[in-house]
């Protein structure tokens, strides 16, 4: 688990100066900017730890959950990208932490996002028996990712994002960690 961010550099033979390389989440130059800017930040109040950032990755996929039908859910994954990505895809080392199920709508036929029945029953009573034309239901899917995210960046998250969270690591230093979105 690398705390210091550091820029991986390479001379090639056949060039004039070194390139950078990137492989890493912890070499890219966003981890390298946000852990320069938490360094160059105000400290926090009444807190003389060391300040790091901690790399939040996260990955979703749609899920099938029945053979007929379009019942789907999206699992949200996350990672911490202060691990090496060479032992974040070991499955036997558990790095993966399933976060939540976001509710999906899912995109079917001719690019039209569907929602489910009961919330178009719902419009359709609503508007007097009107059928709202696509870009309705984009919209209506967006909204509703975007409400899922606003429950998981709650303020407890906000808090943390903005002013830290202290933790004892697993190399018995006790750290000030301040959770960044890659």
């Amino acid at each position: 688990f690398r705390f210091e961010p550091y820029e991986l550099r390479w001379h090639p033979s056949h060039k004039e100066s070194d390139v950078g390389v990137y492989g890493e989440l912890f070499t890219s130059w966003a981890f390298l900017e946000a852990h320069q800017t938490l360094q160059e930040s105000p400290p926090q109040p009444e807190c003389n730890l060391p300040c790091q950032v901690v790399g939040l990755m996260f990955w979703s996929d749609a899920t099938q959950l029945t053979t007929f039908g379009n019942s789907k859910l999206w699992p949200l994954y996350v990672y911490f990208g202060n691990d090496s990505k060479y032992k974040r895809c070991q499955p036997s080392a558990n790095l993966c932490s399933h976060v939540v199920y976001f509710q999906a709508a899912s995109r079917f036929l001719r690019k039209h996002w569907r929602l489910p029945d009961e919330f178009k029953d719902f419009v359709i009573a609503c508007s007097g028996n009107y059928v709202p034309r696509s870009p309705f239901y984009t919209h209506c899917h967006r909204e509703l990712f975007h409400a899922q995210w606003w429950v998981l960046l709650d303020d407890e998250f906000i808090e943390a994002y903005q002013h830290g969270i202290v933790l004892a690591c697993a190399d018995g230093c006790t750290r000030c960690l301040f959770p960044r979105i890659f």
